[in-house]
């Protein structure tokens, strides 16, 4: 059976069609995928540092020919996958369904603090 609903508040209805305007923006599409760039790179920076004793010798063992090197390559392979599964849940933590402000982005805020974040 289906629940009734409640008629939407005007400004609330107004609210939100302003919100998802600017949200469809061009220029919010592309600070969200600038966003989403800095926290591959920053992802990926801190697994390298993490497993760079691996890529030294996955690439030494691959340097010399030996077998050692391709039995490492899926081990680069599932890093690899864990570090963008991570910036994707930084990204719907940090970045998802906010308004994005590249000046408050580049002192370190990426966020608008409008309220305009759906919980």
């Amino acid at each position: 059976m289906a629940e009734a609903r409640r008629p939407e508040d005007p400004a609330e209805a107004l609210r939100r069609a302003v919100f998802e305007a600017s949200y469809r923006s061009r220029r919010q599409r592309g600070l969200r995928a600038a966003a989403f760039g800095v926290l591959v790179l920053r992802h990926g920076l801190r697994g390298a540092l993490l497993a760079l004793p691996l890529f030294v010798a996955a690439g030494a063992a691959l340097a010399s020919g030996h077998a050692l090197g391709w039995l490492l390559a899926p081990a680069l392979a599932v890093w690899l996958l864990i570090g963008l599964r991570g910036a994707r849940a930084d990204y719907r933590r940090r970045v998802s369904g906010r308004l994005l402000d590249a000046r408050r982005a580049l002192r370190g805020g990426a966020a608008a603090d409008d309220g305009t974040r759906d919980e």
